[in-house]
This record gives structure tokens, C-alpha cells and sequence, in this order.
């Protein structure tokens, strides 16, 4: 057997902290983008540029198709040459799906500059498309950039990945704002995007230089069919997610005038962290889940799972009720006074957050039931179709929103059907029901107070906003502790969860 030599590099912790601190710079820039640019550009321009990246996005992730998550398991402890061998093909993979990728955006870019606003029948409903066709042939250099970061972790690289990462989001940041700042018309700011997107396929020669040894040359130990029968579910289930996920966008962009589409996304912009606590918290408790099934202790697994949601409930609960109420404030101080209307948006798009305290996935994969992440996936894109397209026809502008929270309810209720067939437990034993409507109910009688206080108080916007936040959170606290909602055990788990420990 051929001895692979593991690099000091590879330290899971050193890796971990180093991607988490790219992904936080990532995240703190998409989140900042959009308030510069409500400021330099008029509802118009901020749709038809929305709807442009949108549209790019949404095929790059499609064409993507998973390699991701293929070259990070076919890349690790193979030797040298062979791993080189495969994340060469895979590069390869990559841009010959960027061809497809480019071409489909070439063909929305000429054919669909309609269809924007095709289905409105209000004035200045359109937006063109057609600066698609200046996007679409980034996408061949776009897409094999994608998996770079993979490259390197694979190969104990977590750092450059971090460094990659940083520099990929100042430069989409530079690209962007520095044309719209300097006045320049849609058409420049889209070449400046393209030409940026090609300049990163570089990344791809750069890291397989970096992450491999120059040595013997071998044939690529997996063939094509085997990598595409490799990534075929786990594209699928993305692809599944990813469109659920812009349902009630498309019907935005096909239905209303280009300022409603700007409007609605400003209001599904979502509070940083608290979406992403409980993937955290999951990720951290994944071994342990793992280690529990593996070992036949399903309800052991479970009794873990079902006690970081109480904990995560904690947190994000009352700091989103907190955000509900403070809603109008929030959307005139992140996005102006113009974009007030989009608060009902934000609401709607909040009560998906409210339910956002577990990673279901997580457990059904520790459970060793993949399948069911897909049979969720499709399950939930075909119920948030069912309620968007009705909702839409017949109350407007808020159907999409509304049609999405009430699906998310569903989908809950699927998971934890899916997480008792993987589990071989009775479904009233997987989610803690009672602890979390307790947590619910509690933190809406704060926010309801804190709303009466806001309004009574008066005063500037911001101030209006820190009562509604502020207020609900500190009455939630201690409402809670005098109640007993929140122990001993569970203000030392967040003290520690602040102190970033709770990975350790």
C-alpha cells in the first residue's frame, strides 16, 4: 500500500477556524453591498442589476452540479499524482460545464429580455436582460474557481482558501460599486463583473501548483461517468434547494414593475448569524450524532439533537421577534425611507427564521439516510409552488413571501417524519414541541410590549429600532429566568457559545 504523508497543514480545528473566518468577511461583504448600492442607484438600476446576477447565480450554482462535495471526497489520502490527476479532470468538468452554463445564460440573455415584469401588466414593468450575453462567457473561467476552495482544503490548505476567498469577495465588491459610484451605465458595471469573473478562473492553475508537487504525471484513477454518477444526487438535491429557495423571487421578477422586484429583495434580506447559529451548533454536535447512530443509540442521538434546539431557540426567537417588531425602522435605516414598504417582506421572510433552530439534514445524514434529504427537497419545492402561484395571483405582492413561510411549515413537519423513518422512533419524540412554544410564546409577549414601548417612546428610527430589539430580548431574558424557561445551564451555554467554545 502507498503511504500518503498527511501535512501539518491539515489540522481540522486550525482549517475550520481559518474558513470560518473567510466566510465571515464573505458574508459581512453581501451583506453591505446592498445598502451602498440602494444609495447610489435608483430602484430601477438596483433591479434590472439584481435581476441580472440572479439570473448568472442561479445557473452557475445549477452547473456547479455538486463537484464541490465530489473532489472533497475523492481527493483526500490519495497519493500525490492521483490526486492531482482528479482535481485536474474535475477543473476540466468544471469548464466544460461552464460552456453549458454560458450558453443557457446567453440563450435567457437574447431570447428572455422579456421576462422581466412578462406577466404585469403595470407600466415600466421592463427590464432588459440582454447584458446576460456580456456575463454568459465568464462562466467557463466562473465555474472551475468554484471548486478551487475545495482544492485546497482537500490538501491542507484551509488558510489559502480563506485568503482566496477574501480576496474573490473585495474584488466583486471593487468591481461592482466602483462603476456604479463613478456613474457608469448598467452595461459597464456588467463588463467590469464579467471580466472580474474570468480573472479568478486563473485560481484554478494557481492552486493545483500550490496544493501539488511537481512529479510523475499519472491517468486519472476515476472516469467521468463515475465522478457524474458521484454528483449526480448530491446536484440534484442543491438544484432541488436552490429553486425552492427562488420560487417566490421568479414570481416577483415575471409579475411586477422592476421597483417591486427591488423592493421585495431588500425585504428578504435577513438578519446576519442568526440563520446560520443552528448549522453551527450542528456542525459542531455532527460527530457525536454520527458516534450515537453508529453505535445503534438512536434515541441517545436524538436526546442531543433535541437539546441544542431548545438551546438555539434561546438565542434566535427572541432576537428575530425582536427585528419583526422593529421591522419599518430596520428597512429605512439599512436601505432608506424609499424601501419602508419591503418590511412586510422582511416579517414574512422572518418567520422562516423564527424556524430555523435545527439542522434536520444534519440528523438524517448522521442517520445515514441521504435519500431523504432529496425526498424533502422536492417535497418542499413542490409545496412552496402550490402556495406561491395562488397566493400571488390573488393577494399580490406579498403572496410570494407568504405563500414561502406557510411552505416552510410543511417542510418541518416532512423533515421530522423523514428523521423518524431514519430513526425507527415515534415522530412526537423528535422535535421538543413544548420547550420551543414555550420559548415562541414568550418572546411574543415581549415583542409585544417592546412594540407598545417603541411606539410610545417615539423618536428617531434608530432609536425606535434598539426598544424593539433591545426590548424584547431583555424582556424575553428575564421573563424567562423568573419563568424558568431559561436555566442556569442555558445562560453558561450561550456565555460559552459567545466565548466561541462551544466546538471545543
Amino acid at each position: 500500500m502507498v503511504e500518503v504523508e498527511v501535512s501539518p497543514r491539515a489540522n481540522p480545528a486550525q482549517q475550520a477556524g481559518a474558513l470560518i473566518l473567510g466566510t465571515t468577511l464573505a458574508t459581512l461583504s453581501g451583506v453591505l453591498l446592498p445598502l451602498v448600492l440602494v444609495r447610489l442607484m435608483g430602484k430601477a438600476d438596483i433591479a434590472e442589476l439584481m435581476a441580472l446576477v440572479f439570473v448568472y447565480d442561479m445557473v452557475a450554482l445549477i452547473a456547479t452540479a455538486g463537484f464541490q462535495q465530489v473532489l472533497m471526497y475523492h481527493v483526500p489520502g490519495r497519493p500525490e499524482a492521483e490526486a492531482r490527476a482528479i482535481a485536474e479532470r474535475i477543473g476540466l468538468i468544471m469548464a466544460g460545464l461552464g460552456c453549458a452554463g454560458a450558453l443557457v445564460v446567453a440563450f435567457i440573455g437574447y431570447f428572455g429580455d422579456q421576462l422581466p415584469g412578462a406577466l404585469s401588466q403595470h407600466a415600466g414593468a421592463r427590464i432588459s436582460l440582454r447584458p446576460l450575453l456580456i456575463l454568459a462567457p465568464s462562466l467557463v473561467f466562473d465555474l472551475p474557481s468554484r471548486v478551487v476552495p475545495a482544492v485546497l482544503v482537500s490538501r491542507g490548505r484551509a488558510n489559502q482558501a480563506s485568503a482566496l476567498g477574501v480576496v474573490r469577495t473585495i474584488v466583486t465588491t471593487l468591481t461592482t460599486l466602483v462603476p456604479v459610484a463613478l456613474g457608469y451605465s448598467i452595461t459597464t458595471v456588467v463588463i467590469w463583473y464579467s471580466v472580474a469573473r474570468c480573472c479568478f478562473g486563473f485560481s484554478m492553475p494557481w492552486a493545483l501548483r500550490l496544493a501539488f508537487q511537481k512529479g510523475e504525471r499519472v491517468k486519472c484513477p476515476v472516469k467521468v461517468s463515475e465522478l457524474f454518477r458521484f454528483a449526480l444526487p448530491l446536484g440534484t438535491t442543491d438544484i432541488v434547494s436552490l429553486l425552492n429557495q427562488q420560487v417566490d423571487r421568479w414570481l416577483i421578477l415575471l409579475s411586477f414593475p422592476a421597483a417591486a422586484f427591488a423592493d421585495y429583495q431588500a425585504g428578504a434580506w435577513q438578519v446576519p448569524v442568526l440563520g446560520s447559529i443552528a448549522y453551527s451548533v450542528g456542525d459542531a454536535y455532527m460527530p457525536s450524532l454520527v458516534e450515537k447512530f453508529g453505535q445503534g443509540e438512536a434515541r441517545a442521538a436524538i436526546g442531543i439533537w433535541r437539546g441544542t434546539i431548545g438551546k438555539v431557540s434561546l438565542v434566535v426567537v427572541p432576537v428575530t421577534v425582536g427585528f419583526m417588531v422593529g421591522a419599518r425602522e430596520l428597512m429605512s435605516i439599512l436601505f432608506t425611507d424609499a424601501y419602508v414598504s419591503a418590511a412586510i417582506i422582511f416579517q414574512l421572510y422572518s418567520i422562516m427564521t423564527l424556524g430555523r433552530v435545527a439542522t434536520f439534514g444534519s440528523v438524517i445524514i448522521a442517520a445515514g439516510r441521504p435519500r431523504y434529504m432529496l425526498q424533502a427537497a422536492i417535497f418542499s419545492l413542490v409545496v412552496n409552488v402550490i402556495l406561491c402561484v395562488p397566493l400571488t395571483l390573488k393577494i399580490g405582492f406579498i403572496g410570494p413571501a407568504l405563500g414561502t413561510s406557510l411552505a416552510f411549515i410543511p417542510m418541518v413537519i416532512f423533515y421530522i417524519w423523514s428523521i423518524a423513518r431514519a430513526t425507527g422512533l415515534r415522530t412526537g419524540e423528535i422535535f421538543p414541541s413544548r420547550d420551543y412554544f414555550r420559548v415562541l410564546g414568550l418572546s411574543g409577549a415581549a415583542g409585544g410590549v417592546a412594540y407598545l414601548l417603541k411606539n410610545a417612546l417615539g423618536g428617531p428610527s434608530g432609536v425606535r429600532l434598539a426598544v424593539s430589539v433591545l426590548g424584547t430580548v431583555a424582556l424575553f431574558a428575564l421573563a424567562g429566568t423568573l419563568l424558568g424557561v431559561i436555566s442556569r445551564a442555558d445562560w453558561r451555554f450561550a456565555r460559552n457559545w459567545t466565548r466561541l467554545k462551544l466546538a471545543r
